[in-house]
């Protein structure tokens, strides 16, 4: 593999709300499919050879979009679905923010009823890249989700999972990795979103 482009999904109404997806199967809103499509315009030039998807609709469909009329070869990898938040899916931020406050473990630590913490997370993730990282394809393209993408990130870049929450992903930003012939990173890009705000003010 010589590139890598991770990218998040198009926006839901649930993002747009503030509530908590995780694993819940969320289509694209309105929004988000126009963004998908400007994400698509964003990597039309791009000589992408196959595409890996979370199963789950919202990056399957953005996956889709990018796709269209292209033929690309694209498939689904189960361990790049979102984060389960347990019961807390379908929950407003919010109540998960005063959750982890109120259970005095970190963000790190804190697991939710039924969910996984951030470091099983990227464990899961962790299998993923395995897979990913075998392919004889030049170009890949990862259509995930923030959870995942902070994961892959991190893992990518050596930092560790107390970085957390200085990677941001907005929805279908582009993040890019350059790797030389012995798999080594040369240059990187993250959450890219340039090609999106002629979106503006149409949440």
């Amino acid at each position: 593999m010589q590139k890598l482009i991770i990218v998040r999904h198009g926006q839901t109404a649930n993002n747009a709300a503030q509530i908590l997806q995780g694993q819940q199967d969320i289509p694209l809103s309105e929004t988000g499919i126009r963004q998908a499509e400007a994400l698509a315009r964003a990597l039309s030039s791009e000589p992408v050879d196959l595409i890996i998807s979370s199963p789950l609709s919202r990056a399957l469909k953005t996956a889709e979009i990018v796709n269209a009329g292209r033929g690309i070869p694209l498939t689904t990898h189960p361990d790049l679905r979102e984060r389960s938040f347990g019961t807390l899916q379908g929950q407003a931020v919010a109540l998960y923010l005063e959750a982890i406050a109120a259970s005095g473990q970190t963000r790190l630590e804190y697991q939710p009823p039924g969910g996984e913490s951030i470091p099983e997370l990227a464990k899961r993730c962790a299998r993923a890249w395995a897979d990913i990282r075998t392919s004889s394809a030049r170009t890949v393209l990862v259509s995930a989700h923030e959870g995942i993408n902070k994961c892959l990130i991190l893992m990518l870049l050596g930092q560790a999972l107390s970085e957390w929450l200085s990677i941001k992903q907005e929805n279908c930003c582009i993040n890019e990795f350059h790797f030389d012939d012995h798999q080594k990173i040369i240059g990187y890009r993250i959450n890219l979103s340039d090609h999106l705000p002629v979106l503006a003010g149409l949440a």
